[in-house]
């Protein structure tokens, strides 16, 4: 996922988790749908995330190989210094924040999730409370 389809995202979630009260009943029907559609987006991020781990951690053996084999410079083994120049390869840092960015997003989601939740016990709290003030509770 990218910035740009994250900022769509986020668009959809902040319209999905506002609550008015002429509609109460009708959000606390579709809130289970909410839940899963973005449970389903998670998943999908938590699988691409795994994807994204696998591409850094590759990325870090093909650069190590490169810089301890196959660099002009000679390194004498050093292990520590062969990482200081993995991790400041452009392309090692691409991946690595590409890996970051979508691990963030995936926290947002999930935030989201666990929010519907408690916005579900919210509105029926609140639909109680306002048939107990109507006196037809």
């Amino acid at each position: 996922m990218e910035i740009e389809d994250f900022k769509k995202l986020k668009k959809e979630i902040d319209k999905d988790i506002l609550f008015e009260e002429e509609y109460a009943q009708q959000k606390l029907v579709e809130l289970p749908k909410l839940q899963q559609h973005y449970l389903d987006i998670a998943t999908l991020m938590a699988m691409n995330l795994k994807k994204k781990q696998l591409e850094v951690d590759r990325t870090f053996a093909r650069k190590f190989k490169y810089f301890k084999f196959d660099d002009n410079l000679s390194w004498d083994g050093n292990k520590g210094q062969i990482e200081i120049q993995v991790r400041g390869d452009k392309e090692y840092q691409d991946k690595l924040r590409s890996f970051y960015q979508l691990e963030v997003m995936l926290k947002h989601v999930e935030s989201t999730i666990s929010n519907l939740k408690q916005l579900h016990f919210t509105i029926k709290t609140y639909l109680e409370f306002r048939k107990f003030q109507t006196g037809t509770y």
